[in-house]
């Protein structure tokens, strides 16, 4: 009897196909991984834009007292579009967060100029708001995009008058 020879696919065609196999894994995964690395990239990109763009003034208009807290917001000279602010202020052992956008009444604050309506600083201005709890001693600043989304800017101390 003779034996019946067997014949398996080449060490070559062998390697070709495990490397096709795994470039078809590798497009697969990459098609439901790229979506969610791209979003985050962008979200994090219109954050890093708005970097630096608006800061709590160390001035004599930011500063707490018996009575209210001031805090003057500057904007940088970029011509960049926000919506408004998100302003959180530690009173004590508790805080409060305020939301400023342009044109609104906000409860609890108002302009340096007795005007309830909120008015956001144009590029290269700022603004004074006045917060009716009074001795505010830390205050976080964040920035509207035009998304939606709130970028932090940094936390203040707030001095007294």
């Amino acid at each position: 009897m003779k034996k019946q020879e067997k014949k398996g696919i080449s060490p070559v065609v062998a390697t070709i196909l495990l490397v096709l196999i795994t470039f078809m894994a590798i497009g697969i995964i990459w098609a439901f991984i790229k979506p969610m690395v791209e979003d985050s990239l962008e979200e994090g990109g219109s954050c890093f834009k708005l970097r630096d763009n608006a800061e709590v003034v160390d001035s004599e208009f930011t500063c707490n007292s018996l009575s209210n807290t001031k805090l003057m917001i500057r904007r940088s000279f970029e011509e960049v579009e926000i919506n408004g602010f998100i302003v959180s202020i530690t009173f004590g052992a508790s805080s409060e967060t305020y939301k400023l956008e342009n044109g609104t009444e906000t409860a609890g604050v108002k302009m340096f100029n007795e005007n309830l309506k909120i008015k956001i600083p144009q590029p290269g201005g700022s603004e004074t708001y006045v917060f009716e709890k009074q001795e505010g001693t830390r205050a976080d600043l964040a920035v509207i995009t035009t998304t939606g989304k709130i970028c932090s800017m940094g936390s203040y101390k707030i001095p007294e008058c």
